[in-house]
């Protein structure tokens, strides 16, 4: 799979080839290109189960971007009711049919331990043993909106705000279990 750094040490030679053949044989789906560099595979798939590709840049404090881009699957809140209801993952976590540690932290839904440091979503982040972002954070556009992402040591993310709502049994935008193409495994 592929992280913010390349490839992730954890991925077999044989998993490589069974992952991007898999992705290859999605169907095409007519939608705006995903922006270059971005898995072209796993974009299509984000747009065909309802999500919209973005790409998010590292800002600390002001214009200067830092770090390679990260490209994302966001699932929009389609009730209208909650304009910040959203749910961003990573597109590799999102299409792979492996495990990630930001799925299986999604999946597994441990309970936040109420311990109130910074925000419940960064200090939920810090619990699950991934690091939130703590000084600047990740935008569309230099001094644009601003979301935090909780990453995970295999390179793999998730929105802090998705991560938190989750575990208290209010997924935001869609429940993510219902788009992953890898399924929960206590429900196999």
């Amino acid at each position: 799979m592929l992280s913010r750094s390349g490839w992730r040490r954890s991925t077999a030679p044989w998993f490589i080839g069974g992952m991007w053949s898999a992705l290859a044989s999605l169907p095409a789906v007519a939608a705006p290109e995903a922006p270059a560099g971005a898995p072209q595979a796993a974009a299509r798939y984000c747009v065909a189960t309802g999500g919209v590709v973005e790409t998010y840049r590292f800002y600390s404090g002001g214009a200067q971007a830092f770090a390679r881009p990260a490209y994302v699957c966001n699932y929009p809140d389609a009730s209208g009711n909650d304009p910040f209801g959203h749910a961003i993952i990573d597109l590799a976590t999102l299409a792979s049919p492996q495990p990630s540690l930001a799925a299986l932290a999604y999946y597994a839904k441990p309970a936040w331990n109420g311990k109130f440091k910074i925000t419940p979503a960064k200090d939920y982040c810090v619990q699950l043993g991934a690091r939130p972002a703590l000084q600047g954070q990740w935008s569309l556009q230099a001094f644009g909106d601003q979301i935090g992402m909780c990453m995970f040591e295999d390179g793999s993310f998730m929105e802090e705000w998705t991560l938190f709502y989750n575990q208290a049994g209010t997924p935001r935008g869609v429940d993510l279990a219902t788009v992953m193409r890898f399924p929960d495994p206590a429900k196999r």
